[in-house]
């Protein structure tokens, strides 16, 4: 059949093919579907090309992305759709008319096409994902060898709760990296910098737990998917901007080569590169084909490795300046020798280990379902949600006492926006945990990671010095004997916020009111003297509590109550033997 008489209201474009009009009115498939969008693409800057969406032979559909000058080329347009298994009529006629019908009508749709994921306007654009925004189309289109972020989605919301977020609550640290998943969507609503967290320890204690966990949340988690410090500077931009306004996780500082002092400069470097939130892009593909020569991105990162960062500055005979610092943090992973990253063991588990493998099974089953729900949630409130971020931000950092300096409150808010995102995800069902267990964990990872600043030796004396003086001081109530028995006023029992006291068993010690002792020092200043005070044996313990206080009976106090006992050996300068 010749086509050479054809004309161009005899060729008909439809959704499922391409079709010649015959004489009787009947539709020929001459064909694939063919059709184009025009896509404005705003980064770097304003640039449109033409997209074609072809159905293929095989029947896939594809996405061409040309010039604009290319596509009303007919050699160009012919040889991208050919080269690309688009079956194109052979009689050139008929291909040259559904080329020129394209150019005529115009795009079907006009799009916005965007190569960050995350935030654009109020849309959160994921991999694959196709957005209306008002009166525009959001689409994600890769970079050609793109290093996008694996956002895949498997199993149900509820079952992450179940089998990841609900045993992480027997871990401050798990609770702290899945909240660090969800904080990185919330960067834009604040000033705050990028950043990252470094969990470091001996192997095999959880630490690859806690990096699965919080990857579970946005997509695949699975040992062999994840990102390690192997890569390459030229891939950092790339990988960065694949994972724009969500959490990277990097395992394994320990396979980055070279000497401590190399790794050292290194992990300086990234941390600044990181916190820039622009790089350098490498890839040919990106620069020929894409006209890009930089990227841009908001994002977090959690990594691990068996040493901090602090450590390997000091191997490498390098000082962590101020400003590296509190933008990639140091987080000791280890909270309890026997029970590694777990502060105590979930119910119906027998050993940590036991614990990690059933969250890691989980994460393979369900992972990707939490934080669409998130960002949905979100952008129903782009209007308010800085101002419910910055209202819990504040409130964690009066919680644990940040001074008032620029530094300290910059080395805090990683774990205050973590907080705050922790409180917003329980307050909307998608976190079981609730804000008071969010708070309680997160703080402990902070002082956890303040302890690791190098001047908290001298926060730690001064505090020695103060509770010494507090010890000695008028507000601590002393022994005085009547016959055989303690006379204490009950004024001033209620007056007093210490008992000094001696028994049998305990020898002269002091009992000292857990609301006193916090009131006193800040709560950075209390962990450093509780751990001071248990490593020099002032400390008197209660066996399987999880606070370090006793139940002892005073006279003039009805019942046994609880309070931080402290042997009387500590206001001597030896420790107690």
């Amino acid at each position: 059949m010749t086509t050479m008489k054809c004309n161009d209201g005899d060729i008909v474009l439809k959704d499922d093919g391409v079709f010649r009009k015959l004489p009787d009115g009947r539709l020929n498939r001459i064909a694939p579907s063919i059709a184009y969008a025009a896509d404005v693409v705003e980064e770097p800057s304003a640039r449109v090309f033409a997209t074609l969406v072809c159905g293929t032979a095989d029947g896939r559909r594809v996405e061409l992305r040309m010039q604009p000058a290319d596509f009303r080329t007919w050699i160009r347009f012919r040889d991208l759709v050919l080269n690309h298994g688009y079956d194109l009529p052979h009689d050139p006629a008929l291909g040259k008319i559904i080329h020129r019908r394209l150019v005529r009508n115009g795009p079907g749709e006009r799009r916005l096409a965007v190569h960050r994921i995350g935030w654009h306007g109020s849309t959160f654009v994921l991999p694959g994902g196709r957005y209306e925004d008002g009166e525009r189309i959001v689409v994600f289109q890769p970079l050609p060898n793109g290093r996008v972020g694996n956002f895949a989605s498997s199993g149900t919301l509820e079952g992450w709760r179940e089998g990841v977020a609900i045993p992480a609550l027997a871990s401050s640290r798990l609770m702290l990296a899945i909240a660090l998943a969800f904080a990185a969507t919330l960067l834009r609503f604040t000033d705050f910098d990028n950043g990252g967290l470094h969990l470091f320890g001996p192997s095999s204690k959880g630490k690859t737990t806690c990096l699965l966990a919080a990857l579970s949340v946005k997509g695949a988690a699975e040992r062999r998917d994840m990102l390690t410090w192997n890569i390459t500077e030229a891939g950092l931009a790339e990988t960065a901007m694949g994972h724009s306004d969500s959490l990277m996780c990097i395992d394994e500082l320990a396979n980055t080569s070279g000497t401590a002092a190399q790794v050292a400069k290194r992990m300086q470097k990234t941390a600044f590169t990181l916190a820039s939130g622009t790089g350098l892009i490498r890839s040919k593909a990106y620069v020929n084909q894409q006209n890009m020569t930089d990227a841009t991105w908001r994002v977090l990162v959690l990594s691990s490795g068996e040493k901090g960062l602090n450590d390997l500055a000091g191997e490498g005979a390098l000082e962590r300046l101020k400003g590296e610092a509190v933008r990639f943090i140091d987080v000791p992973a280890i909270v309890d020798e026997g029970l590694g990253i777990y502060e105590r063991l979930p119910d119906g588990f027998s050993s940590p280990a036991g614990v990690s493998e059933a969250i890691e099974a989980a994460c393979r089953d369900h992972h990707g379902v939490a934080l669409p729900v998130f960002v949905r949630e979100v952008s129903a409130r782009t209007d308010t949600i800085a101002g419910d971020i910055a209202t819990r931000v504040e409130k964690f950092m009066t919680g644990v006492g940040v001074p008032s300096d620029g530094w300290e409150r910059r080395f805090a808010r990683l774990f205050a926006l973590s907080y705050a995102a922790a409180c917003l995800a329980a307050e909307w069902g998608i976190l079981p945990w609730t804000s008071r267990e969010a708070g309680r964990a997160i703080r402990r990872c902070y002082l956890a990671a303040r302890g690791q600043i190098p001047d908290v030796e001298n926060l730690r004396d001064d505090g020695i010095v103060r509770f010494r003086e507090f010890l000695r001081g008028e507000t601590v109530l002393r022994r005085r004997r009547n016959g055989s028995d303690i006379a204490w006023a009950p004024e001033a029992v209620d007056a007093a916020e210490a008992f000094r006291r001696k028994t049998r068993d305990r020898g002269a010690h002091f009992l000292i009111k857990p609301d006193a002792f916090q009131r006193r020092f800040s709560p950075l200043t209390r962990d450093l003297l509780l751990k001071w005070l248990k490593a020099e044996g002032h400390l008197i313990m209660e066996t399987g509590r999880p606070l370090p206080t006793i139940q002892a009976r005073v006279p003039g106090v009805e019942g046994r109550l609880r309070y931080y006992a402290v042997r009387a050996a500590v206001l001597r300068d030896e420790p107690h033997g």
